[in-house]
Formats: structure tokens, C-alpha cells, sequence
């Protein structure tokens, strides 16, 4: 297993840009403040070099951010499921944890927060995959709270990583301009 100091640090070269372009601009502020109000409770790296972090949110959060190519990617528990504000205080953790020449543990297969940040999203606390409906109904109640420039950022980042959905949004863009010859 490669040590903390073996694994590629790709990090560092990071900018508050780079964090806004992956994340938005209201899901970098919102980790800034997580990560200010000290809500990562452990951070590791994987030996493949992504960050591995449990995040105090509305509840525990566990999130896995990588870096490849110079593009950032993150999946969470949360609601959200990636690119989400709690990757982005863990990146923040991270950056502020190496400028004071702090190490970050390489996390050893089967750790816990390695097992637990690969799981997937978490279902609302006393639910379970038999309450799916139950949970959807929550979903819906939530996204219903949120502002319009909230649903649109969200849209916007996920049409960007799922082809599928893209092209849903443009072909209703297509039918209500009546364009039906499409992109």
C-alpha cells in the first residue's frame, strides 16, 4: 500500500475558481462555511489519491472527492449524491490541512469511512428501501423549497455529467421553441 507521501497529490494546485466551476458558486460558499465552522470531523486519502471525508451536515455525511485530468468529481451520502458542499469543505479541509504541513492518512481497505463513502446515498434517518415512496414524497417537498436558481445550477451541473439527461433538457427546450430539427 502506497504511504500518504507515495500517493499523487493533486490537490494542491486547486483555486477558489476551480472549486465554483465543479460545484457552483452557492455549494462553494456553503463548504467554505462547513469547513470554517469545522464540520469535517475526519479526512483520509485513498491510495488512489481521492479525499475520503465524514462531514457533519443535517446528519453524517461521508463524501469521496477525486481529481483527474484536472477535473474534480465527488460522490456523497447526502441527498445531493455528488459535486455537493460537503466534497468541496473536505477539498477545503484538505488544502488548509496541508499549508500547515499537517499529513492526511492514506485510509486502508475496509476502513470504515472508505466503506462508508462508497456506499452511496444514505435514506432519511428511520427510513428504509421499502419506504421508497415515503422518501420520494420528501424529495419532492425539499426540492420545492429550494430557489429557482438553485434548481437551475443543478440542473445545469447535472445535465453536464449525465448525456441522458442533457439531451431531455434540450429537446424540451427544442419543443417549446418549436424546433423540432433539434441540436
Amino acid at each position: 500500500m502506497k504511504s500518504s507521501q507515495e500517493s499523487p497529490d493533486t490537490f494542491r494546485e486547486l483555486r477558489w475558481g476551480d472549486l465554483q466551476t465543479w460545484a457552483g458558486e452557492k455549494a462553494t460558499s456553503e463548504g467554505m462555511k462547513y469547513q470554517d465552522e469545522e464540520r469535517v470531523k475526519e479526512i483520509k486519502r485513498s491510495s488512489e489519491g481521492s479525499l475520503i471525508a465524514r462531514v457533519l451536515g443535517t446528519v453524517e455525511y461521508f463524501t469521496e472527492v477525486s481529481l483527474e485530468k484536472g477535473k474534480l468529481n465527488s460522490t456523497c451520502t447526502c441527498p445531493i449524491e455528488h459535486d455537493c458542499k460537503h466534497g468541496v469543505a473536505a477539498v477545503l479541509e484538505y488544502l488548509e490541512l496541508v499549508e500547515m504541513g499537517e499529513e492526511v492518512p492514506v485510509v486502508p481497505e475496509g476502513d470504515t469511512l472508505l466503506i462508508m463513502a462508497r456506499k452511496g446515498p444514505a435514506l432519511p434517518a428511520g427510513k428504509t428501501p421499502n419506504s421508497y415512496q415515503v422518501c420520494r414524497t420528501e424529495l419532492k417537498e425539499y426540492l420545492e423549497r429550494m430557489e429557482k436558481s438553485e434548481l437551475i445550477d443543478l440542473l445545469m451541473n447535472l445535465s453536464e455529467k449525465d448525456s441522458l439527461l442533457s439531451k431531455q433538457l434540450w429537446d424540451m427546450l427544442n419543443l417549446a421553441s418549436e424546433d423540432t430539427e433539434g441540436r
